[in-house]
């Protein structure tokens, strides 16, 4: 089926809010399952955990050609599966039903932020954290449960906290002085809101990249646990506070389970001492960043080595070899003291032993250090009371559930043989720390898939904005055959965290749309493609 404009509109949530058939809060159901184009969808190929297909020599996304996705839609475009989603989400919970039933999970609504998103989480019987009230909002349409959303946030106004408070939310206090205005606001509000406390300021070294690191001493987010004897003394006089616990984000794909361990080894300390002082701890949330496992153990150490390699030989004055943008080490230097060591590696991996759920098993099964004692998890959280145990999964929960195809603009060559592919992924502002998300990614090309070159055709890829720093991958990637202009290239494994979320009109270019494909073939827009007037409206 061919969307038209007259369809479009009919079942877009501009359409349907402008004939008045559905109330705002209703929008996202009025487009939910929008069609499935029976001529085409290939249901056989359409199953959880295996929606990326081929048939001869071309990609099938969730049984759709891709050809079929790029007329239909337009390029470059955002998918999503929904099932993909669902079963995620049972892995965490079956884990917890294994090991420790006295749990919770709260999807980091961050990491891919819609209604029907939210509405998935939902239907698992989850709840969420949110950061911002058009988060808290987007959560609420999606009918989560108030008493099942966690409010975090390094930074909250005065606004959110009293939605929190009216809605009966879990309030994360950022640091003692938020707790203190916390408290202001609950006794004018004459409520007694259940609290934790965010905490941070561990001794924890290389655990993952600087930038998506939130828990050490230079960090902008939680009270540092140096902190801890104040909060005790401060904790009696604010009785009208329902103070549940501790909680810990440690950062972003952590794929390592030793950091969660410390990390969790201190929270029990910490909650026994404050059951000491006469408090009752009866929450310990240890975040999330749990790792997606971008490629096999040795397709990253093929990485690492390639990157090596070519910064030995830029050091020798040939940069041709070069395997990052600029001839650089990438990761392996460390961006606090300039030290470069080509035996470490510094930034998010791409490989985890224990990528998603695993992780949480690695925890549970695992021993923690409480007050100088190596003991299991379990039986440690057992000594405390048995707390409840939360997490915040994002990006373990939606990552795998994606893709984003992307049209071939250029290629040629540039700086003497290196080769340089421009695509059109979407007006996006490529900072830092997408550049790093999307060296882990896997790309391929989608059509042609039987046609490979003696040689493989590795090259840097770059987007269509008017200044160099838009590079979309600052690490090589490589492609079985040299690409041509127009070709699709897939890049998998990109549910959360997309280009999306740093999406931005540069240049006047449109915000690319997304959508989410569900098991029977129907298609839900989560987003469309930006019009002219949209880009330029008030």
């Amino acid at each position: 089926m061919k969307l038209t404009r007259r369809s479009f509109l009919k079942f877009s949530a501009a359409g349907v809010a402008a004939s008045g058939m559905a109330y705002p809060q209703e929008i996202f159901a009025s487009v939910k399952r929008m069609w499935t184009d029976g001529k085409v969808f290939l249901p056989g190929l359409a199953k959880a955990g295996d929606f990326i297909n081929q048939q001869k020599e071309d990609l099938l996304v969730t049984g759709y050609p891709v050809s079929w996705w790029a007329d239909t839609f337009g390029l470059p475009l955002s998918i999503n599966y929904a099932p993909d989603i669902h079963k995620n989400i049972r892995g965490f919970k079956d884990v917890f039903k294994k090991y420790y039933p006295k749990a919770e999970i709260r999807y980091a609504a961050k990491a891919n932020t819609h209604p029907t998103i939210l509405s998935i989480v939902r239907e698992e019987g989850i709840g969420a954290d949110v950061a911002s009230e058009n988060e808290m909002r987007c959560a609420l349409q999606a009918k989560i449960n108030s008493k099942h959303l966690d409010v975090n946030g390094n930074s909250k106004t005065d606004t959110l906290i009293e939605m929190a408070l009216k809605k009966d939310m879990l309030l994360v206090a950022d640091s003692i002085e938020e707790f203190l205005k916390i408290s202001e606001l609950a006794k004018r509000h004459k409520s007694k809101p259940r609290v934790i406390l965010r905490l941070s300021g561990y001794d924890l070294t290389k655990v993952t990249d600087e930038g998506v690191f939130t828990a050490g001493k230079w960090c902008k987010f939680g009270t540092g646990i140096n902190d801890l004897p104040k909060f005790y003394s401060l904790l009696p006089k604010h009785p009208h506070i329902d103070f549940l616990g501790f909680h810990t984000h440690i950062g972003s794909q952590i794929t390592d389970v030793k950091p969660y361990l410390i990390v969790l080894g201190k929270l029990i300390e910490f909650s026994a001492t404050l059951n000491k002082k006469g408090g009752n701890c009866r929450m310990i949330n240890i975040g999330g960043g749990f790792p997606v496992s971008y490629y096999s153990r040795e397709q990253w150490n093929e990485e690492l080595d390639r990157i090596r390699t070519g910064f030995k030989l830029a050091q020798k004055g040939d940069d041709s070899k070069s395997w990052v943008w600029g001839g650089g080490p990438a990761m392996f230097m460390d961006s606090a003291t300039g030290k470069i060591d080509l035996n470490d590696w510094s930034g998010e991996e791409s490989y985890s032993d224990y990528p998603q759920h695993l992780m949480v098993e690695a925890i549970l099964i695992g021993e923690v250090e409480v007050f100088g004692k190596k003991m299991n998890t379990v039986k440690a959280l057992r000594s405390i009371g048995e707390p409840l145990l939360v997490v915040e999964p994002g990006r373990s929960i939606t990552e795998t559930s994606g893709v984003i195809l992307m049209r071939i603009k250029g290629v040629r060559k540039f700086n003497g043989d290196h080769n340089l592919v421009t695509m059109d992924a979407g007006a996006v502002n490529y900072d830092s720390a997408l550049e790093k998300d999307y060296l882990m990614r896997r790309w391929t090309l989608t059509s042609g898939l039987g046609k490979k070159d003696a040689e493989p055709f590795d090259a840097f890829v770059a987007g269509r904005l008017c200044y160099n720093a838009d590079i979309i991958s600052w690490l090589k990637i490589r492609f079985t055959r040299k690409p041509r202009v127009g070709d699709t290239v897939l890049i998998s494994d990109s549910g959360a965290y997309s280009s999306h979320f740093y999406a931005a009109n540069t240049n006047s270019f449109p915000r690319p749309a997304r959508v989410i494909c569900y098991e029977d073939g129907s298609i839900e827009y989560l987003k469309r493609e930006d019009t002219y007037d949209e880009i330029f409206s008030l």
